[in-house]
């Protein structure tokens, strides 16, 4: 019952997260941890341990303002989720190039934080 309530809370609070496209988000190893523990591994059957041949994949991507909650979670097979991986670049990339404002703090890929000010990054946000 306290599970339930508490991803009920958890699911709506990522309903009202705004995410910048492009954005790096913090992954959350609860989230992961909790989803494992709520669905079983398709190869193992198992709620612990590895799941050979699979990855916990968010079905939202996360640069593109997906909740990073198990409810944005699945398992999918290694060879499906690197092509899918190759997709949400891309996507994610374009996003990037269009964020408008120059008020969003991003993440590039390195760490680095930056604003987009006249389509030129302006680094130390």
């Amino acid at each position: 019952m306290k599970t339930t309530i508490a991803l009920t809370i958890l699911f709506a609070a990522s309903l009202f997260a705004v995410t910048p496209a492009g954005a790096r988000v913090e992954r959350s190893a609860s989230a992961k941890h909790e989803f494992q523990h709520m669905t079983p591994c398709p190869s193992t059957g198992q709620n612990l341990g590895k799941c050979p041949g699979y990855v916990i994949d968010h079905i939202d991507p996360l640069c593109h303002g997906g909740a990073d909650a198990p409810a944005n979670m699945q398992w999918q097979t290694i060879a499906d989720g690197k092509a899918k991986d190759q997709r949400e670049r891309e996507l994610c990339h374009v996003s990037y190039r269009r964020v408008p404002s120059s008020s969003a703090c991003l993440t590039g890929p390195r760490g680095g934080r930056y604003r987009m000010v006249n389509g030129h990054k302006r680094y130390g946000c």
